[in-house]
């Protein structure tokens, strides 16, 4: 753990946490700008991917056994967009570690707890501007959404 690392400090609360293993953990957005936006987080602190344990990646292999059906079951979504950019952390001068983003690409709209959701660039590139944060409601619904699915 690294102290002034944002995510080694970084503490969500357990509703919005979809599921953990022994090296990972992954948490629902309050932006969903791109429907079920989770962050795979990496339990250990790690500045690169090459710094992550053979154990860590095996860890990850199942955590995403698990993970991408059930996003893919809870939104109807025929792919998902896996990012670990790190390039914030790198702005900020701050220290780096290991996560990637998680955004389910969905072909239709869908409304959850009132609020719309579209993919106007679903089979492109998805835009890094685009913001939709949603209530804590709505974010403990798509969590939830997430977490009956995984199996």
């Amino acid at each position: 753990m690294n102290k002034d690392c944002f995510s080694c400090n970084f503490k969500d609360d357990e509703k919005f946490i979809v599921l953990r293993t022994k090296y990972w953990k992954i948490a629902v957005l309050d932006d969903q700008a791109y429907i079920g936006h989770c962050v795979v987080v990496s339990l250990n602190h790690r500045e690169a991917l090459a710094e992550l344990t053979k154990e860590e990646w095996e860890d990850f292999g199942v955590l995403q056994k698990k993970f991408e059906p059930a996003m893919k079951k809870a939104f109807d979504s025929p792919l998902l967009n896996w990012s670990c950019l790190m390039n914030s952390d790198f702005r900020k001068k701050v220290p780096m570690h290991v996560h990637w983003h998680v955004y389910a690409r969905i072909g239709k709209p869908i409304v959850i707890n009132g609020e719309k959701f579209e993919d106007e660039l679903f089979g492109w590139h998805y835009d890094c501007k685009k913001k939709q944060l949603v209530n804590e409601k709505t974010r403990e619904i798509i969590a939830e959404m997430i977490r009956k699915e995984i199996k």
